[in-house]
């Protein structure tokens, strides 16, 4: 019973931290959360059962809605509700810069040659699509470390303009003093897949 409070209050705070728009994206999140891993398409996700509005609102949510979100102050919720490092523990974090090709959205903005891996023979390790840099927290808990998800402190995309460890740097350093962390012993590791999130951030 405390679990579902718990939740209930973090919905609640999440729900309140968007300015404008906030049931049609509580009903996104919540589409994403429960199909986000088998939609493949915006009108995918407007079909979910956890949409129960039309596609426009979709379009609506993330045009207009998310443009006016504090996604610094949404960090700092993730953060407050999910971290239980104690006192004198190191903040180990975990950034990750992962390409996700999308080879046939010719009008997608800023879609460029980005680096992928790839184990055929002869074919250059490139792809047309973008570059998503995610930063995690790993957790302190001994249970917790054997889950196999994370929960994201921040993700964002990579430009044509820069490159995935400068951003990388960057997220490091602007989540330290959001988190109100600069006091305090961190370390960073790299991690290298995180592709079911990244099919939902597209």
């Amino acid at each position: 019973m405390q679990g579902k409070n718990e939740l209930v209050e973090f919905r609640n705070d999440l729900y309140n931290s968007f300015p404008k728009l906030r049931d049609s994206l509580m009903n996104l999140v919540d589409s994403l959360c429960s199909s986000g891993h088998v939609s493949t398409s915006v009108v995918q996700l407007s079909k979910s059962s956890s949409f129960d509005r039309e596609y426009s609102s979709v379009t609506a949510a993330i045009t207009k809605g998310l443009r006016e979100v504090d996604f610094n102050k949404i960090s700092r919720l993730v953060y407050d509700k999910t971290s239980e490092i104690g006192l004198n523990k190191p903040y180990r974090f975990l950034i990750d810069c992962t390409p996700h090709p999308r080879n046939y959205s010719r009008k997608l903005v800023d879609r460029h040659i980005t680096h992928f891996p790839n184990s055929a023979p002869g074919n250059k390790p490139i792809c047309v699509g973008h570059q998503y840099s995610v930063l995690t927290m790993l957790p302190e808990e001994k249970g917790e470390l054997s889950k196999r998800w994370l929960i994201p402190i921040s993700a964002q995309r990579v430009s044509s303009e820069e490159k995935g460890n400068e951003l990388g740097m960057r997220q490091i350093t602007e989540s330290i003093n959001n988190l109100e962390l600069s006091d305090n012993l961190s370390r960073l590791s790299s991690f290298f897949k995180m592709d079911h999130f990244i099919q939902i951030m597209s």
